[in-house]
């Protein structure tokens, strides 16, 4: 015989059901028999909160490698649409996101150079002095939220157009990963960009601010991609339409940039 949990009656061993009072006592028995492990578990380590919220180095590591996996195979495979070989379906909103930044950041060095440069020029009267006041961290924010708005809205609208005209169920977040792996190698060039534009700004800002404009077109090109249907005509009307709507939406999101 064995106790209820729930009554404190006596009830035979074998019952899944206490006779008394008619509560399922199997997840009673599975609760107790793992306490019972870990109680004469001699191996059994417990394992303080504290040190549960202490910082993993080898998990982090392990993210990473993911996610640089996920990269590099959408690096090689830009139109995989294999869900299951994406990962986690926040990979879109960190390669878009990432991507900004880089971005942002190497936009904003080399501007910050050339006013540098400008004032420093016009301090000697070889150029006429222009009032214009340059502040990096403001440039920084707005740039890096126009990138990830535009390369958003993209990712968005062609989810929208995929989804009224696929067959296949599957979630934003998930599109939104597939969209922005297809721009996983703008965002290594990014990258190389921003090193440069660390390291010589001035005589690199053409053609770190080429990149940033390739950057773009990648993303474009990849939204023209994305629309998917294999009727033509439909695609290019399509194509015209949602690129309206994105140049239309970004156009009030940078008015909005500039006047705040």
């Amino acid at each position: 015989m064995k106790q209820c949990y729930f009554c404190n009656q006596s009830i035979p061993m074998d019952a899944k059901k206490c006779p008394m009072c008619g509560m399922d006592v199997t997840e009673e028995q599975s609760t107790t028999s793992e306490i019972e492990n870990q109680t004469y578990n001699i191996n059994f380590n417990p394992v303080s909160r504290k040190e549960e919220k202490r910082f993993n180095f080898l998990k982090s590591f392990s993210t990473f490698s993911q996610y640089l996996h996920y990269l590099t195979r959408k690096v090689t495979h830009p139109q995989e649409t294999d869900f299951s070989l994406s990962g986690s379906s926040l990979y879109g909103y960190l390669t878009i996101l990432l991507s900004a930044l880089l971005a942002a950041g190497t936009a904003t060095r080399v501007a910050a150079t050339w006013d540098q440069t400008y004032q420093t020029l016009a301090s000697i009267s070889i150029l006429p002095v222009v009032s214009f006041s340059f502040n990096a961290i403001e440039w920084f924010m707005k740039l890096s939220l126009f990138f990830f708005v535009y390369a958003y809205l993209y990712g968005f609208i062609s989810f929208i157009f995929q989804k009224n005209q696929s067959e296949e169920e599957y979630s934003f977040a998930f599109w939104l990963t597939h969209f922005g792996g297809m721009n996983a190698l703008s965002l290594f060039v990014l990258g190389g960009c921003f090193i440069l534009s660390l390291i010589a700004p001035l005589a690199l800002g053409i053609p770190a601010l080429i990149f940033i404009f390739l950057y773009l077109m990648s993303y474009t090109l990849s939204f023209a991609l994305s629309l998917g249907g294999t009727n033509i005509n439909k695609r290019y009307y399509q194509g015209i339409i949602a690129s309206s709507i994105h140049f239309l939406l970004l156009l009030a999101f940078g008015y909005l940039l500039v006047k705040i």
